[in-house]
């Protein structure tokens, strides 16, 4: 039901509820509370605890939820055994560990999976007369979950507040049919439409990709890409070659698109064999060689391409249709290059991104700085991720830097050596020996290093066991 409210407003949103600050919050034997006490006798200064090592295999529910729960229980005891009679929780964050070989697939071995939740919070000795709670909200509510709040005048919405993530967006979208023609143009998208357009018809993209000379690239799923230059669309392809596996498999699963086989003019489903086409088709037909066909209508041609299976126990092989471009018949459309990042970049983006640096950005001065960084909207974990250069992925929580992850080149044909650059302009340790001797609190765990303290925690994976074995992927988590 939509709500129109015009008020002064200065409330707080908890969990999607609306609470007065007048509320009591105060619980027999619980020393955690919503809001900054009025009088404060002493600041018993900061208190931390983890909770590590709970295994989320085969649990319900929301496992992020009950390790909070548990962690907000143990802060509320750790609190009472330091002499602390009020207590405001100041930051909570989350991340889950796979312990398992980087050659092995999951399903072959048993995969240690853990969520770890950091929780900080700031304690306090009340005054003895007075026990009164202050209107200033704590950044986290008693239960550990994050506070958003809010004091202007202003006509809203009521649904506004909750904002919806590229994953649920995308979910929400009633798909047109999976259909690739001429005239109708894919997935009802024709060619010179705008970028706006498409997203309004499909949901948000999976990946955006911006390139040089304002050629702009929408990919839904993993296969399917609409390409654009000057804000129109030029052309549509089911095959893509900038990204390697590794950068197709980032890319979260989208259903309606990786799930659902599109079909030529609505009548031949991907798969079709190359007789199959030939027959159905009534437009003019050139073919180019021996695996693909070309049909031309209103200076737009549609290139079907086709690829030879041989069938278990059958003694000819088949040629199937299995990827389609549409263009413009008279106009080549080239993609650009993958953005390489420059010096001045390179060196802007590792001086914040040190785990030990004092400076980190918002995303607003990320993008300012990078503007031709990838969007990976829908991410194979389902959440956003911004691609800087072609290896290093950053996580964004809102405004703020909440993780990055330094892997393999998620594009082809380029620089192998980028990623060990990277670590080294970072000052850290290519190898496993090094990094256990650089972090005094690093914990060895086989073929994964894991490093904790108050401002960050790291997660470096190597190729095996050995204290010599390199390092292939980094993942730094921002306290």
């Amino acid at each position: 039901m939509e709500m129109q409210l015009i008020t002064k407003l200065n409330t707080i949103i908890l969990g999607g509820l609306l609470l007065p600050l007048t509320q009591a919050n105060a619980v027999p034997n619980k020393v955690i509370f919503n809001h900054k006490p009025s009088c404060i006798e002493k600041d018993l200064g900061v208190i931390s605890l983890k909770t590590e090592d709970l295994e989320m295999l085969d649990q319900e529910g929301n496992p992020q939820e009950k390790s909070l729960s548990l962690a907000v229980v143990l802060l509320n005891q750790k609190a009472i055994e330091k002499g602390a009679d009020a207590v405001i929780i100041t930051h909570v964050n989350h991340r889950v560990t796979n312990y398992s070989s980087r050659f092995k697939p999951a399903s072959d071995e048993y995969v240690r999976k853990t969520l770890n939740t950091h929780i900080q919070a700031q304690a306090f000795k009340m005054c003895v007369d007075n026990k009164a709670l202050s209107t200033i909200a704590a950044p986290y509510n008693a239960d550990g979950f994050k506070v958003h709040q809010f004091s202007y005048e202003y006509t809203f919405d009521i649904d506004e507040l909750s904002s919806k993530s590229p994953y649920k967006l995308a979910q929400e979208i009633k798909l047109p049919p999976a259909h690739v023609s001429i005239s109708e143009g894919v997935y009802g998208i024709l060619l010179e439409s705008n970028i706006k357009q498409t997203i309004e018809k499909l949901g948000p993209a999976s990946i955006e990709l911006r390139l040089a000379e304002n050629q702009f690239i929408l990919g839904y799923g993993r296969n399917l890409w609409f390409i654009f230059n000057q804000d129109k669309l030029k052309k549509v392809t089911s095959r893509f070659e900038l990204l390697n596996p590794m950068g197709q498999n980032a890319i979260g699963f989208r259903t309606g698109f990786d799930d659902t086989s599109w079909a030529i003019e609505g009548i031949l489903p991907q798969r079709s064999t190359i007789n199959q086409v030939q027959s159905e088709l009534s437009a003019d037909k050139v073919q180019h060689n021996a695996n693909q066909l070309f049909i031309e209508s209103n200076q737009q041609g549609l290139l079907l391409e086709f690829e030879t299976f041989h069938p278990e126990m059958a003694s000819v092989p088949k040629q199937l249709l299995t990827n389609f471009t549409l263009s413009h018949s008279n106009k080549s459309v080239k993609i650009g290059s993958p953005p390489n990042l420059t010096t001045s970049q390179k060196k802007w983006l590792f001086n914040r991104l040190a785990p030990n640096s004092s400076s980190h950005f918002t995303l607003d001065e990320f993008t300012k700085q990078i503007p031709l960084a990838t969007k990976i909207n829908i991410a194979s974990d389902d959440n956003t991720w911004w691609l800087a250069g072609n290896h290093i992925l950053l996580r964004f929580n809102d405004q703020r830097l909440e993780t990055v992850k330094l892997t393999d080149p998620l594009f082809s044909n380029v620089d192998e050596d980028a990623f060990a650059s990277s670590i080294s302009a970072m000052k850290l340790p290519l190898d496993k020996q090094g990094m256990l001797t650089y972090f005094s609190e690093a914990t060895d765990n086989f073929e994964q290093v894991d490093i904790e303290n108050d401002h960050f925690s790291i997660q470096a994976k190597y190729e095996s066991y050995d204290n010599n074995a390199p390092l292939y992927e980094l993942d730094i988590f921002y306290n």
